[in-house]
C-alpha cells in the first residue's frame, strides 16, 4: 500500500481533522467563555455553520440528481434530498414553527395529550417517511459504505467522520453538564 496515495486520497479528510482539532483547541483554550458558550448554542456560530454545510451537501445531491441515468438512481438522489433536507429543518429548530418548541422527533412528544393533534397529524407522516427513506437508503448503501470504508475510499472515511461527530454531538446535547 502507497503511503502517499493514502495522504493524497484522503487530502480533505486529513485537513478537516487538523482544522478540526485546531478549532477544538481554540475553542476550549483561547476563546473566552461567554463568546464560546454563544458559539455552540442554539443559532450560534457552530450551529448555522452546520445548517450551510447541509444546504452545500443537499445541492450537491440536487447536482448529482440532474446528472443521474435512470428511474431508480434519481429516486435514491430524492430520498437524499429528503433526507438532507429534514436534517436541516431539524437542525435549523424549524419544528418549532408548528409545535410550539416541543421536539417531533422525541417519542414523548406523541404521547401527551397536551400537544395539538393537528401538530402530530403534520409531523408524523414526515417523519414516518423520513424514517422510511433513511431505512431504504441504509439497506441499500450501508453494506457498500462499510466495505468502501474499509478500503479506505475518502467520500467513506468522511462519512463515518461525521456520522461520529453527529452521534457525539447528538450524545453531548443531551448531557447535562455543569455550567
Amino acid at each position: 500500500m502507497d503511503f502517499n496515495k493514502i495522504i493524497k486520497e484522503n487530502a480533505v479528510n486529513i485537513i478537516l481533522f487538523v482544522l478540526l482539532i485546531n478549532y477544538g483547541f481554540v475553542h476550549f483554550f483561547v476563546i473566552q467563555e461567554p463568546v464560546a458558550a454563544a458559539a455552540l448554542q442554539d443559532y450560534g456560530f457552530i450551529s448555522v455553520l452546520t445548517v450551510f454545510a447541509i444546504l452545500i451537501a443537499e445541492l450537491i445531491v440536487l447536482w448529482n440528481f440532474t446528472q443521474a441515468e435512470g428511474l431508480k438512481n434519481k429516486i435514491v438522489l430524492l430520498l437524499f434530498v429528503y433526507i438532507l433536507q429534514i436534517y436541516l429543518c431539524r437542525e435549523a429548530d424549524l419544528h418549532q414553527f408548528f409545535t410550539d418548541g416541543h421536539s417531533v422527533t422525541n417519542i414523548k412528544y406523541y404521547k401527551h395529550i397536551e400537544y395539538s393533534l393537528l401538530s402530530k397529524l403534520i409531523a408524523a407522516p414526515i417523519l414516518i417517511l423520513f424514517f422510511s427513506a433513511f431505512a431504504y437508503v441504509i439497506l441499500r448503501y450501508g453494506l457498500f459504505t462499510i466495505k468502501a470504508f474499509f478500503r479506505g475510499e475518502p467520500w467513506a472515511v468522511a462519512f463515518a467522520i461525521w456520522g461520529t461527530v453527529l452521534v457525539c454531538s447528538q450524545i453531548l446535547d443531551r448531557m447535562n453538564l455543569p455550567e
